[in-house]
């Protein structure tokens, strides 16, 4: 069952008299239980991705071309009316920084029941209402009495849960979590990895992962999106794509993470910068620090092609990556040598 849609989605930022396109031709699907992830550097477009699908954009951003389909309806036109009628209800966001989502003058018990009134169960008294928010951070791994301590009370691993619990308060069929490991010991990230993940599999909720760690996307999803300069260069099944990478930015985010099962892999930084938002890209958007660059790469930007089923790249060079992919690291490594 399909639940959300992203159709050639793009959205641009006003910065200082030019305009950044942050996010250029995005599409990718979501189905009911399914855990996506969205990997790539930072600045690659993907909490903007997150914003748009919840019309959450800063008044510098604007939606500026594509669709987002919920449930068979195109949102991406809704009102702000419409919006607020569907946010937590149906599509539910964990964003970026627990600590700023919180409202630091606040109980949280406060936070949570003003979320059931906003959208339901306004006739339920507040003692029934106090009871649900305490089952829901029993859910989460919290004490049922933590929901009157203030956000300032709580550890950052506890704020997470908490916002997680209230992502979840009204079982939305969607949820977005944006980097909900960011800042938490490895401890505390493995707990919100099994959370997200029981999310997934026993309650049948679909999730987004945004992460700039891929060992992340490995542990809980089934698909993931590569992304780059606000394009997605590569998706597909997680295993596909992880173990079988055809671009060369799969391979080179792949080639600078370490492994437990290789101790002594050497890690290599891929050479460069990703280009500015505002710079028109005639070209495919890597180009600039791909080793196996052409003149064709510089000026033509590269279809979407199918390597195998799930498994989708968008690159001119896919033949000659995939020949020296054994070697990926010490042709970055070259490069990043040679620029030293």
């Amino acid at each position: 069952e399909m639940l959300l849609q992203v159709d050639d989605l793009k959205v641009d930022y006003q910065m200082e008299g030019a305009v950044g396109r942050a996010v250029d031709g995005v599409s990718f699907a979501l189905r009911k239980g399914e855990c996506i992830g969205l990997v790539g550097e930072s600045g690659s477009g993907k909490s903007t991705i997150a914003k748009a699908i919840l019309k959450l954009l800063p008044s510098n951003g604007a939606l500026a071309g594509g669709r987002v389909i919920l449930k068979g309806r195109d949102i991406s036109h809704f009102t702000e009316e419409e919006m607020d009628a569907i946010r937590w209800a149906e599509i539910s966001l964990v964003p970026q920084s627990a600590m700023n989502a919180l409202n630091p003058v606040q109980r949280i018990s406060s936070q949570m029941v003003e979320t059931f009134l906003a959208h339901q169960a306004k006739a339920d008294s507040r003692k029934t209402l106090l009871d649900k928010c305490q089952q829901l951070f029993e859910m989460v791994g919290l004490s049922r009495n933590r929901i009157f301590d203030y956000p300032h009370q709580f550890s950052g691993g506890m704020r997470q849960r908490a916002t997680i619990a209230m992502a979840i308060a009204l079982e939305p069929s969607v949820v977005i979590a944006d980097e909900p490991t960011t800042a938490l010991d490895v401890i505390m990230q493995a707990q919100i990895i099994n959370l997200l993940k029981s999310l997934s599999e026993d309650k049948g909720v679909s999730i987004i992962l945004i992460t700039h760690d891929i060992s992340i996307v490995a542990q809980i999803c089934q698909r993931v999106g590569v992304m780059y300069a606000g394009r997605l260069v590569e998706s597909g099944d997680i295993l596909k794509v992880f173990n079988n990478p055809f671009h060369p930015y799969t391979m080179g985010l792949k080639a600078a993470f370490p492994t437990i099962k290789e101790l002594k892999k050497t890690l290599i930084s891929i050479p460069g910068s990703p280009p500015l938002l505002t710079k028109r890209l005639e070209g495919c958007c890597f180009s600039d620090r791909c080793p196996f660059s052409i003149e064709q790469c510089q000026r033509v930007i590269p279809h979407t092609v199918t390597i195998r089923e799930d498994h989708y790249v968008a690159c001119h060079r896919i033949e000659y990556a995939e020949r020296f992919r054994k070697e990926i690291i010490d042709i970055f490594g070259t490069r990043v040598r040679g620029q030293s």
